[in-house]
């Protein structure tokens, strides 16, 4: 633990670089504008404000200021006016003509942050000679006398600056918000980020600091006058606040609405999974039954949401892909979200949507697809028909059919070919009574002579043509829609073969992929063939024409193969990989789950592109991880000789849909809760790119912590752990507080019991410090399919390889991280190449390989060190010995911690051993593990007095030790050895009593026999003793 600065002043600069969304170097005005558009001008959040402005600091700024000691003034400013100080200190508001501190006059008049906002008014009674404005609370005109001497030039700059600090927070049972012009938004601006725009409303993505939203603008443009948008915002708020009670899962909840100046804005939850239509593109889904279950019950969803808006008079009017949303707060087994319908923009009741509709649609091209035969009408002035939105369905749901039994691409060229018919709509003027677009019968032709009859998915075909996409007489209204599919929810869960047969599934095998997002397939059949006898110049020769061959190139380029070298690829039996001779693996086989032939033995079920890191897809997989455990190990069962409990302190990390961040103390709290713990390198990093707690912070940090101050690594920490749906996090520097030698003499005698206790630790293994962050973006893998009869198959790099991603990892380099990965019953390892997980039965990749460790078994160990004792048997001392050895050789920031960082292993040993264990030896060992000697002489630690390590400790030197092979069963051992102030209730020095020798021999024999463990040395006989550890070869 580094010794820390205290607490630096709040200035000019430190305030502006803590600003959301500050001016940096290359910003443009036009850009600055940009922002301002968006609602997203430079502000201070609130939680930020509180963790920023502490007793400390203002007491710091005050006296370098203003050069005042006042406990009372810096506590008023920290706990009743940090936004008034900071507004202050922005706009170099420090004292007045008289030297009259201007805080000191907001603390006399209490003028709090209660107070804001506040705003500049003319004041009438004074003479023109004199200063004309004053300051009052908006919506009042009591002037404010604490602002009374200041110059006016400044109130209008304090009444400008203000609004950095006054932005709102939106809670959910307020849904209505009305806001000055000035009022700056809690909006994060991303660049480029995505936007849907309307005829009524922008919506852009926002918030990522905290929690992602859709805000919506409705514009004023050219089509549309201010009177219109006004109606609309008002109509449209009704209708969202109707949706919000009616809490349908396939409806969105807005979050709130807001009026900002000219500005009519709402707030929406974002949608994570994208929509519909970019769910189509991208999802790798393999047509199976629980795709097809799937698809029928967010259909049946999206319908009977549309029923319930119906019920209470209200249509959507725009139902197309792009407005039905998929969230993943909730998914099935497989990860597939919950589709919502969204963009109520041109919702509206019915008897009052009727004479705007037409301003409406000549922007909507987008949306004209979708619009019903009847629409000439509409724009004639006749009702709209609730009929509308169930034509919009037909259209949607047949696309989605299209892209469940055909596959994206097909989706593709259907819009093609309507788009090429000079309409782009699924209906034409026909003169039979069906108003269907020829394309559209054409592709429901198509869709029934491929789907077996009867079955779920026909009966939807069936549905669509017949119901859906007629006129509007003979149409299902959508209650009668939701009937329909809930029947066909019904026997799909009932019957298996109607929901997907035989017939099917051989339709399933001939599905389209999406177009690019697959592995290369290479339908050569020829490269199934695993035996390879080329040179590297030939792969690159011709890697520009042969997908294989460049996947071979990339492999093999590597590796440190030589480019005429001839290669081969080899097995071991063992392994699912194939590697060259002498070389480690080089490639992965997996094999398909529809695989259906003899699967070569070196395939595996496994994941040739791993999912996006961070993404819910990874979070899914840890948690399976976590549960497969928890039901089939007993990793977690408690030890007879543990107890679990909390640590002292644990941060608070909300949930991931209502994310927050503060310490909390648990002792006398009753806190019995799943915790995650971080193992981390802290890094020699300076004061500044540390984030710490403090005696001075600990305070404002129980109230919240800043997650934007947060270094990357403890910000990955927390997403982490909100992904696995544990609230409580356990990261050292944070819960122990740093430059209080007490606090941590107590926290870290508690190391053993922080990890053990922890539900799982956190390893960021391939991070070097706090700033890196562990959920960064992997390399490309590469990776290419091979088409076969009986399936496909993959070949991908091999990165199986826990040995050199954890074990020789940067974190497992760190004496620190020796006991944490000993200590924790299971461990998610975070590496740049993957991630593994490891617990009391192995270790697993992401790519979904097992993999068996020898060090994994013994430091993996749960119950550790109950699968090294099994090992070693009745040589145990060999156990003690390797682990001594291998935290050695660890490396350690101040080398004074080496005694340090084993304390909860050696408490953990002496429990097993029934021993004391301290300074690096057991006492049931003294003899054996006294015999140590370090491969290169060293330099002595000198450490501080009172945590002094006796010489005979090779805690007391660096370097790797070794012991001397001494025979088992062939030594009897003195047992002369005193320890010293042995006593239990007191920590013991190290002093130990035993009889001596002299020792006869001449220095130059002594220097052939003995070795010197410290750097610089000088063995002399005569200052030597000898005390003989073993009575039968004395020197």
């Amino acid at each position: 633990m580094e010794m820390q600065e205290p607490p630096q002043e709040i200035t000019f600069k430190s305030i502006t670089k803590l600003l959301t969304n500050r001016k940096t170097r290359g910003i443009t005005k036009k850009q600055v504008e940009e922002w301002k558009d968006a609602h997203c001008e430079p502000f201070m959040p609130r939680n930020r404000i509180r963790s920023y402005v502490t007793t400390q600091r203002v007491k710091a700024t005050l006296s370098k200021l203003l050069g005042i000691d006042d406990d009372g003034l810096a506590e008023f400013v920290a706990n009743e006016a940090p936004i008034a100080f900071l507004t202050m200190i922005l706009v170099d508001a420090v004292h007045d003509q008289n030297g009259q501190p201007y805080i000191r006059l907001l603390q006399r008049h209490r003028f709090s942050d209660e107070s804001f906002p506040i705003r500049t008014i003319d004041n009438p009674d004074v003479d023109e000679e004199e200063d004309l404005l004053e300051m009052c609370g908006v919506g009042s005109d009591v002037i404010l006398r604490c602002f009374t001497e200041w110059k006016p030039m400044l109130k209008l700059e304090y009444e400008a600056k203000q609004w950095t600090f006054l932005a709102p927070i939106f809670r959910e049972s307020n849904f209505d918000n009305e806001f000055a012009t000035e009022c700056r938004m809690p909006f994060e601006y991303i660049q480029n980020a995505e936007e849907f725009r309307g005829a009524f409303g922008t919506n852009q993505i926002s918030g990522k600091e905290y929690t992602e939203v859709a805000v919506k603008f409705m514009n004023i443009n050219s089509t549309s006058s201010a009177s219109d948008v006004e109606k609309f915002y008002g109509k449209e708020g009704t209708t969202l606040c109707q949706m919000r009670d009616m809490n349908d899962p396939h409806l969105i909840r807005a979050i709130a609405a807001y009026k900002k100046g000219p500005d009519r804005c709402f707030i929406f939850p974002w949608a994570e999974g994208g929509n519909l239509d970019s769910l189509w593109r991208t999802d790798q889904s393999k047509l199976d039954k629980d795709l097809v279950i799937w698809a029928i019950n967010q259909m049946a969803g999206i319908s009977g949401g549309i029923w319930k808006l119906h019920e209470i008079n209200i249509r959507h009017g725009d139902i197309k892909p792009a407005n039905i949303l998929c969230f993943k707060d909730s998914v099935d087994r497989n990860g597939r979200g919950t589709l919502k319908i969204a963009d109520v923009g041109l919702a509206k009741v019915h008897n009052e949507y009727t004479q705007y509709r037409n301003v409406a649609t000549t922007n909507r091209h987008s949306s004209e697809r979708y619009e019903p035969p009847e629409m000439p009408s509409y724009l004639r002035g006749d009702p709209v028909s609730r009929r509308y939105d169930v034509w919009s369905l037909g259209c949607v749901f047949l696309e989605f059919a299209i892209w469940l039994i055909l596959g994206w691409p097909r989706v593709g060229v259907f819009r093609k070919d309507l788009k090429d018919s000079n309409t782009d709509k699924f209906w034409e003027q026909t003169k039979d009574d069906s108003p269907q677009h020829h394309v559209v019968k054409k592709i429901i032709n198509e869709l029934e002579h491929k789907v077996p009859d009867p079955s779920g998915l026909m009966h939807l075909i069936k549905l669509i043509s017949s119901r859906l996409l007629v006129p509007i007489k003979a149409r299902a209204d959508a209650k009668t829609l939701f009937g329909e599919l809930g029947y066909i929810q019904k026997k799909c869960r009932k019957d298996g073969s109607y929901c997907f047969g035989r017939t099917l599934a051989a339709v399933a095998k001939k599905r389209l992929g999406p177009a690019g997002d697959d592995p290369d397939s290479v339908p050569d059949q020829r490269t199934i063939n695993l035996e390879f006898n080329r040179t590297l110049e030939d792969l690159e020769r011709d890697s520009n024409n042969c997908r294989m061959c460049l996947f071979l190139f990339q492999i093999f380029s590597r590796s440190s193969i030589s480019p005429t070298e001839t290669l081969n690829l080899f097995t071991d039996g063992r392994n699912y990989s194939l590697s060259s001779p002498d070389s480690p693996a080089l490639i992965s086989l997996y094999l398909d789950p529809d695989y259906t032939g003899q699967a070569p033995p070196q395939a595996q079920l496994g994941l040739p592109i791993l999912p996006e890191v961070g993404s819910t897809q990874q979070f899914r997989l840890l948690s399976r991880w976590i549960h497969l455990c928890d039901a089939t190990h007993d990793c977690m069962v408690n030890q007879p000789h543990t107890e679990k409990v909390m640590p002292t302190r644990v941060i608070d990390v909300g949930t991931s849909l209502s994310p927050s961040l503060r310490l909390v103390e648990t002792s006398g709290t009753g806190l019995n809760a799943r915790y995650l713990a971080l193992s981390h390198c802290w890094g020699r990093l300076t004061r500044e790119e540390t984030f710490c707690t403090y005696k001075d912070t600990l305070k404002s940090l129980k109230e919240a912590i800043p997650f934007d101050k947060l270094p990357r690594t403890f910000r990955d920490a927390v997403t982490v752990t909100r992904g696995l749906n544990i609230q409580y996090l356990w990261i050292d520097s944070l819960c122990i507080i740093q430059e209080d030698s007490a606090d941590w003499q107590a926290e870290s005698g508690k190391m053993e019991d922080v990890f053990n206790s922890a539900y799982c630790t956190i390893a960021a293994s391939s991070s070097t410090s706090s700033l890196d962050g562990f959920l960064n973006a992997r390399e490309e893998r590469a990776v290419i399919g091979i088409q076969t009869p009986k399936g496909p198959l993959y070949l991908a790099e091999a990165i199986d390889d826990f040995h050199k991603h954890v074990e020789q990892g940067i974190l497992n380099t760190r004496g620190w991280v020796f006991q944490e990965r000993a200590l924790s019953r299971r461990t998610i390892h975070f590496t740049s190449k993957q991630v593994y997980w490891e617990c009391g039965q192995g270790v697993h990749c992401e790519t979904l390989a097992q993999l068996q460790n020898r060090e994994s078994a013994l430091l993996g160990d749960s119950d550790f060190p109950t699968y090294g004792l099994q090992k070693y048997k009745d040589d145990s001392i060999r156990l003690v010995q390797y682990l001594y050895k291998t935290y050695s050789e660890l490396n350690l920031t101040n080398t004074t911690d080496r005694s340090k960082a084993l304390l909860g292993l050696e408490k953990r040993l002496g429990r097993v051993f029934k021993s004391r264990a301290e300074y690096g030896v057991l006492s049931v060992y003294f003899e054996r593990l006294l015999l140590w000697q370090v491969e290169v002489p060293q330099e002595r630690i000198l450490y501080p007095k009172a945590g002094r390590v006796p010489s005979w400790s090779w805690m007391s030197t660096m370097g790797k030790v070794h012991y001397i092979d001494i025979p088992f069963g062939q030594v009897a051992w003195t047992g002369n050895i005193k320890f010293l102030g042995l006593q239990t209730e007191v920590a013991w020095d190290g002093r130990i009593q035993t009889e001596a020798n002299e020792l006869s021999i001449d220095r130059t024999e002594l220097e052939k026999r003995a070795h010197a463990d410290l750097s610089g040395m000088q063995l002399d006989p005569a200052s030597l003793k000898l005390c003989p550890a073993d009575t039968t070869d004395p020197i």
